[in-house]
């Protein structure tokens, strides 16, 4: 066995609240240590704004309560239900406009990022049409929180910048 130390890096997960957690097991001895990155302790925030239609829509008062009509962008099936023919300009005229629709956060969410779903809806990715916008948003949380990467170039400047920041801002 080599006497060089092997560094196993303990991901973070997030817990319902999306803080930080590091879970790790017993394992026989041998010569890795555990390395836990730490979270940055600043925030870079990102507003993500979907185009003008990227929004999943559900009917304020619905006649039907158990059917209410939903604009929902998650997959090609589910958009597809305003292509049908009993769904023409007259019926998209009548539902689709500000006082008859809402916007609705139970649309999909991606189930492999190690954040929570009830996290990701509380940031508000279930209200995006994930047909169009889970890639990137997906893109966008693994690059911003890669903290190994960040130790060159722009996101070191970024990281050890003096962002005047009050507590609580």
């Amino acid at each position: 066995m080599s006497d060089e130390t092997i560094n196993r890096v303990i991901p973070a997960n997030y817990d319902n609240r999306g803080n930080p957690v590091w879970t790790s097991r017993m394992s026989p001895p041998d010569n890795s240590v555990a390395r836990v990155n730490m979270i940055p302790d600043r925030i870079i925030p990102v507003i993500f704004v979907p185009g003008v239609m990227g929004s999943n829509l559900t009917e304020i008062a619905p006649q039907d309560k158990s059917k209410p009509v939903k604009w929902n962008l998650d997959s090609s099936g589910s958009a597809g239900m305003w292509a049908l023919a009993t769904r023409g300009a007259e019926y998209r005229k009548t539902y689709l406009q500000p006082s008859k629709m809402r916007v609705d956060n139970q649309g999909a969410v991606p189930d492999d990022l190690s954040m929570p779903s009830e996290e990701l809806r509380r940031r508000g990715w279930g209200e995006v049409g994930a047909l169009s916008y889970k890639d990137w948003l997906v893109w966008l949380e693994s690059a911003l929180n890669d903290v190994d990467q960040a130790k060159t170039g722009k996101r070191k400047e970024l990281t050890q910048a003096n962002l005047r920041a009050l507590v609580g801002e």
